[in-house]
């Protein structure tokens, strides 16, 4: 028997069924029509918290709103992004609101959530493209284009060929395609894109809640302060849609609990005030009845199948209370009969679900991995009923673990990982871990299973959750020996990645009375044993200690950069540890950044003894990085933010070290010969008077990363030409004075180098500052050897007036004396042809004169001429009357010894 969907009474979207086939035709103007329908559903999620009956606060979140929105307008044609967050955290606010801001600078945005597109499954491709056939133009080949599926975790619901058809029509149509996800489906997602040929895919954490927001929202709702005192409750409520739960259950008249270990105890707090409705009667529907039907749903989402009919006034109750999402113009044609009106109420009815007797053999049945968060609180649960002994929580922890490895014996290894998950995410984890101390030292696939759950579900690029992974390092803090192998050993990877994060933390001023007496308790167990050659681990760990590095840590530390300095890569080179002491201790890392980077500071180094350890040098991160200076590479943007007269302190004696030709290395210990003929730049630059900036002329570009020089001074370059840019953006200092700082503070040829670029990236505000550097021939050499190397190298540092380093000195002079012409700023057009005659009058052994006198033309307006070439128009250096002369001499030189040759 055919089944007929239609979008409309037009019937001009129709999904006709015949048996397994499914026919879909698509008109462009229909399409429009369901795409807006289809925005106007997610856009009746409020995004804002409800905090009394009459008031509402939006959170503004504009970091967060910054990052993704540039993220969206960033991303190329053809690709994917994956905007992903913990459930409840307002991903699919952010977006929205996102799209608008897109819309307002002319990006054409389509916005949809996956399950409402399930009718349509088979002709997607055709309903995207046809929303550009409405006029006769094709609006998703404007630029920029973007396809917004939200609720893309709908993949682990038996979505997942809708996800890939909607991702390959977006990419077939030059859109972009961005899925917005659940944290719990992005490993699904990243597989399901890379069996699809989906690799290049990009991607935008939503983060939970600061402590500056939960101030906000405590300001408005001082009902949750007390909750908010407490660590791991405060946790919890960095996810908006948890508080949101918190108050409506409040506004039942429900109390709030003193406290929150874990999510179990929010799910039972919301279920009995909020679902509930603490026991008595909600529009006439006892209590019962909204339970049921709300698990009688959930059975349905896990099976499968329907749920059999429930009962009218229930559903309408919970929908009138926002549990159930109200029935739209969509749900004629949605393969929903009732949605939950956010998928963290969905986690909460599957959690009463699988808490029944049976619940867990439903998810044996199936195991959907949309279910995992519910099962971690199901996990809570369990592992908390009972007798409060370890020998009870032992005893409920084998159950539950057996339970769940018989579920990943069927449906994955991601099932193993759920009792870790809730023991981690829980206020008693500490407990816990006490209680399973002699099964983790005795069995090391335990503990093994353990730390991959903290990185893998708790942690992201390098870093973790400190608040989580506290009671894991304690433990190992009391349980291991800790930094003692120069194996990467799991265990010190942890504990690593955990002070890092403490320290990121601490940076951006948030609060971490929790973790710093595990930290303390840390440092306690590494000095309980210094090793005589500390492993790169432990060093690194010193750096991290942040405020809690006492006095023998920085004693070690010194000790390191007297004796062994090659090592101390870890603390000073990394970006977490070097800005951990840059923000709590400049004066070190600034003595252990020289110690490392100087060619002199190591005695080792001098006598050859520390060859092939990349002595001095940045970390390899891999062969696309190798050889590859950056501006945030190394401490010196760290510490140029915390003390930046100690930091260009610092890269004054790098560079100076780096020039000496008795330090300078070639290959192996082998000095350079070319750096004692180089010729050494002298000048009056700025005003600064006659100095003479010594170095090898490659060194001028250092700042622009070039090849050939030592990584660590191309990098701190880089990086204080950014921190000068900040502050002339700012209005804080105006490029003259950044460049006249850079030349006094840095000086050598790289100095220079470096203060000229800033100038001539500020070329349209400034007037006679590059005359000192335009009357040097060597300047001219330099310049030009640098933008034919930028030019072959596409090097940018991506500041603003990046292409106005693309000029030569002789575009830059031309550029001047238009400019003071076009002004009529005859004084300055005078200035420059003094400067002309600096130039022309220069000896030099190295440049001849014709060369110069050409040079020295492009500063003196009265050899510009103006030519026309049919409608065009330009402005050209006619060259003297010698340089004529002297040009047509050579010409007959030459043509008089090729007929001799030839003869």
């Amino acid at each position: 028997m055919a089944q007929t969907n239609s979008a409309d009474t037009g019937g001009t979207v129709n999904a006709v069924q015949h048996g397994n086939q499914t026919i879909n035709n698509f008109l462009g103007p229909d399409a429009q029509r369901l795409f807006t329908q289809w925005e106007r559903s997610l856009r009746r999620t409020p995004g804002t918290l409800s905090i009394a009956p009459d008031q509402v606060l939006a959170m503004e979140r504009e970091t967060p709103l910054a990052s993704l929105t540039d993220a969206l307008s960033t991303a190329q044609a053809g690709h994917v992004l994956l905007v992903r967050g913990e459930p409840g955290v307002g991903k699919t606010t952010l977006v929205l609101r996102s799209i608008d801001e897109l819309r307002a600078r002319s990006v054409h945005v389509l916005a949809a959530a996956a399950p409402a597109m399930s009718p349509y499954a088979g002709g997607l491709d055709e309903l995207i493209h046809a929303l550009g056939a409405q006029d006769g133009t094709s609006k998703v080949s404007a630029p920029h284009g973007i396809l917004v599926l939200d609720g893309a975790e709908a993949a682990q619901e038996g979505l997942e060929s809708l996800v890939v058809e909607a991702v390959e029509a977006a990419m077939g149509a030059g859109l972009t395609a961005v899925l917005v996800s659940r944290d719990d489906a992005a490993d699904t997602l990243r597989d399901l894109l890379d069996r699809a040929g989906c690799t290049d895919v990009g991607e935008v954490i939503v983060p939970s809640l600061d402590d500056r927001e939960i101030a906000e929202i405590l300001a408005s709702a001082p009902e949750l302060t007390r909750l908010a005192s407490d660590p791991r409750s405060r946790w919890l409520l960095r996810r908006i849609a948890l508080i949101d739960l918190l108050l409506r259950s409040v506004r039942r008249g429900a109390a709030l609990p003193a406290q929150l270990a874990s999510e179990a105890e929010v799910y039972t707090h919301v279920w009995l005030a909020f679902v509930l409705n603490n026991q008595r009667m909600a529009n006439g529907v006892v209590p019962e009845d909204r339970g049921a039907a709300l698990v009688s749903l959930a059975e349905g989402r896990l099976t499968g199948r329907r749920a059999p009919p429930l009962p009218g006034p229930a559903l309408a109750s919970l929908r009138s209370d926002g549990i159930l999402a109200p029935l739209g113009e969509l749900s004629a044609t949605s393969n929903e009969e009732h949605t939950f009106a956010h998928d963290v109420l969905r986690d909460y009815a599957t959690t009463k679900r699988l808490l029944l007797d049976d619940g867990l053999s439903l998810l044996d049945l199936h195991g959907p991995r949309w279910a995992v968060r519910a099962g971690r609180i199901f996990c809570q649960i369990k592992l908390r009923s009972g007798v409060d002994t370890a020998g009870g929580f032992l005893t409920r922890w084998n159950q539950v673990r057996q339970q769940f490895k018989q579920l990943a014996a069927t449906h994955g290894s991601r099932w193993n990982e759920v009792p870790w998950e809730a023991v981690l995410s829980s206020g008693w984890c500490a407990e816990a871990l006490t209680a399973l101390a002699e099964d983790l030292v005795r069995r090391p696939e335990l503990l093994s299973e353990l730390l991959r759950c903290v990185t893998l579900r708790f942690g992201e690029d390098g870093t973790c959750d400190p608040l989580v992974a506290a009671p894991v390092v304690a433990w190992l803090a009391e349980h291991t020996d800790v930094f003692t192998d120069y194996r990467s050993e799991p265990c010190d990877t942890l504990m690593v990645t955990w002070l890092r994060s403490v320290s990121e933390q601490e940076i951006l001023g948030d609060s971490v009375p929790d973790c710093r007496p595990v930290r303390v308790q840390l440092r306690e167990a590494m000095f309980r044993s210094v090793p005589k050659f500390p492993t790169p681990a432990f060093i690194e760990a010193l750096a991290l200690l942040g405020a809690d590095r006492d006095d023998a840590a920085d004693t070690l530390l010194r000790r390191l950069a007297r004796e062994r300095a090659h090592t101390l890569m870890p603390a000073v080179d990394r970006g977490g540890s070097a800005r951990c002491l840059a923000t709590t201790n400049p004066a070190l890392l600034t003595e252990l950044a020289a110690a490392y980077y100087a060619p002199s500071a190591d005695p080792l180094r001098l006598r050859g003894e520390v060859r092939g350890r990349s002595a001095g040098k940045h970390e390899y991160l891999g062969i696309r990085s190798q050889g590859q200076a950056a501006w945030w590479r190394g401490p010196f943007f760290s510490l140029l933010q915390t003390d930046p007269a100690r930091c260009m302190g610092l890269i004054n004696t790098l560079l100076a070290a780096a020039v000496r030709p008795e330090d300078r290395y070639k290959s192996g210990d082998e000095p350079d010969p070319d750096s004692a003929s180089a010729p050494a730049l002298r000048g009056d630059f700025l005003g600064t008077g006659d100095c003479e900036y010594p170095g090898r002329g490659d060194a001028w570009s250092w700042y622009r990363g070039a090849l050939n020089g030592p990584q660590p001074c191309m990098s701190a370059l880089m990086a204080l030409d950014r921190w000068l840019d900040q502050l002339v953006q700012g209005r804080v200092m105006p490029a003259r004075r950044a460049a006249k700082l850079v030349l006094r503070r840095v000086g050598t040829v790289a100095g220079a180098g470096l203060a000229y670029g800033i100038l001539v990236r500020h070329l349209d505000e400034i007037s006679d500052e590059l005359d000192g550097f335009l009357a040097s021939p060597l300047v001219w050499e330099l310049e030009n050897g640098r933008t034919v190397a930028d030019m072959m190298f596409r090097r940018s540092n991506e500041l603003p007036g990046e292409e106005h380093l693309k000029l030569s000195p002789a575009q830059v002079a031309m550029s001047l004396v238009i400019d003071a012409k076009r002004r009529g700023d005859n004084a300055a057009a005078a200035r420059l042809q003094a400067v002309a005659g600096r130039l022309h009058s220069a000896a030099t052994d190295v440049i001849d004169d014709l060369t110069l006198r050409f040079w020295a033309d492009h500063l003196d307006c009265e050899r510009f001429v103006l030519v026309r070439d049919g409608g065009q128009a330009a402005i050209e250096v006619q060259p003297s009357e010698a340089i004529r002369q002297e040009l047509e001499r050579r010409r007959g030189r030459s043509d008089l010894t090729s007929k001799q040759y030839w003869a």
